[in-house]
């Protein structure tokens, strides 16, 4: 299916929805595809704001039934509040990504950090963060972000070559080799001249 009939798709569940989050989501996907990159942040902004209503909505609901002791009934909301949380921090995450990328430093740490509020274990933003630590010289806090990022989601390659990036900076050379390796194993199209050279230093890394 071609992307103008697929966004065709999505803008007709859009009209009938204004506050499908999904929808909103995934038509800045394909925005982000056609290099579009405003209305891509258009459409992430609009997916923010239905999810954070979509979660306000179910928690209300959720308490509501709390007090009325209706505890099954309750549960259910509550689940459907985490879900959508933790679809909200994705869509955060894509617009850190997206200013990061565009070297807006600041405004990528904002949503980073509101993406981490929504979901504290979202990999995707911690990654940003540490890239953002990365950029600013700021090592160990780098690290930190980079660490957690792989605790949660260890086969990702890029985090992998970031983490080797800043471990060289710190002169923490065998630290570095070791996950420039990992990365290359997660990801054949890795290449780095100077981690290579490094790595050839330390074999058993």
């Amino acid at each position: 299916m071609s992307n103008s009939l697929v966004k065709s798709h999505l803008e007709l569940a859009i009209k009938s929805n204004s506050h499908f989050a999904q929808a909103h989501y995934e038509l800045a996907k394909i925005f982000l595809e056609e290099n579009n990159v405003k209305a891509a942040i258009k459409s992430l902004k609009n997916a923010v704001d239905s999810g954070l209503e979509k979660s306000f909505k179910s928690e209300e609901k959720g308490d509501f039934l709390m007090k009325q002791r209706q505890f099954p009934q309750a549960k259910r909301y509550m689940f459907k509040m985490g879900l959508s949380k933790y679809n909200t921090s994705i869509y955060l995450g894509e617009l850190a990504q997206i200013y990061f990328d565009s070297e807006d430093m600041v405004t990528a740490k904002k949503y980073a950090l509101s993406s981490l509020k929504e979901y504290a274990n979202q990999p995707i933003s911690m990654n940003i963060l540490g890239s953002i630590h990365a950029s600013n010289k700021k090592w160990k806090l780098a690290v930190d972000s980079f660490a957690q990022s792989l605790e949660l989601n260890f086969n990702n390659a890029t985090t992998h070559l970031s983490l080797a990036h800043v471990k060289q900076m710190q002169k923490k050379s065998k630290e570095a080799v070791h996950h420039y390796l990992i990365a290359k194993d997660l990801d054949g199209k890795i290449s780095d001249e100077k981690l290579e050279k490094l790595s050839q230093k330390y074999p058993d890394a």
